[in-house]
């Protein structure tokens, strides 16, 4: 073989070697696999369930809540929230959350973080885009209605009552617009301890646990309110109001 051939040979030789080292950097540089949220509830997606609230609690502006709760919370790299303009409201912080423990022994996360909402803020269709350590980005959607949830009233026991028979239950005004409740009773003395915690609740009153409160004691409760339960355009609840704590003793 020439000098000229083998020079040639060599080349190509190397040419085809820098082709297969370079052919794995291109297909990482590729658009990633996006998949579309799926139906008919955009909100459940294969990596997840997400969720957006309109929230109105004691002493703060009327304010977003966005929720993603997920069984595989060690691939999720990144959880961003986009509004019906598809402009980036913000991403959902992943240090923070609450650990649930599943039936079968595995374990969920719950990452929830409140977002302001400026005015002029738009209601619609919001996104979920849930970036895996793998590069795949699920969708996921929910129906953003932009108004306030009216907070209870009319809690019994009420505001700063004293030395009262230890109440058997609690009750409240129904709210305009809701459909289930839960109440969170704190013992003060146990350093606002959370004592109780009821399930959702469709009756505006809540029977109370036999023995839940003590001779002497110092409690405080609130009502939650939210007004739909699964709706798979509004999700878990789109709108919810938490009353400020009622204080009350008994003796």
């Amino acid at each position: 073989m020439k000098a000229d051939d083998l020079l040639l040979a060599r080349l190509a030789s190397v040419l085809l070697l820098v082709i297969c080292v370079l052919a794995p950097v291109s297909s990482r540089g590729a658009s990633p696999v996006i998949v579309p949220p799926p139906e008919p509830d955009p909100h459940y997606t294969a990596i997840g369930f997400f969720d957006v609230r309109v929230c109105q609690w004691p002493e703060l502006p009327l304010f977003m809540q966005v929720l993603f709760s997920t069984t595989n919370f060690a691939v999720v790299r990144n959880v961003e929230i986009l509004n019906s303009d598809g402009k980036l409201v913000g991403h959902l912080p992943l240090d923070k959350y609450r650990l649930i423990k599943q039936k079968d022994g595995s374990e969920k996360r719950v990452f929830m973080s409140p977002f302001p909402m400026p005015p002029g803020t738009k209601g619609g269709w919001y996104t979920g885009r849930i970036t895996t350590t793998e590069g795949k980005v699920y969708l996921a959607k929910d129906l953003v209605n932009i108004k306030a949830l009216p907070m209870a009233r009319n809690l019994k026991p009420a505001k700063d009552v004293e030395n009262i028979p230890a109440p058997s239950y609690l009750s409240w005004d129904p709210v305009p617009g809701a459909s289930m409740y839960q109440v969170l009773v704190h013992d003060v003395w146990e350093g606002e301890q959370l004592i109780f915690r009821s399930p959702h609740l469709r009756e505006n009153r809540v029977k109370l646990p036999d023995g839940l409160m003590r001779p002497g004691g110092y409690y405080m409760w609130r009502v939650h309110a939210r007004d739909v339960d699964g709706d798979i355009q509004l999700g878990d609840f789109n709108h919810g109001s938490l009353t400020p704590f009622v204080r009350f003793s008994v003796k």
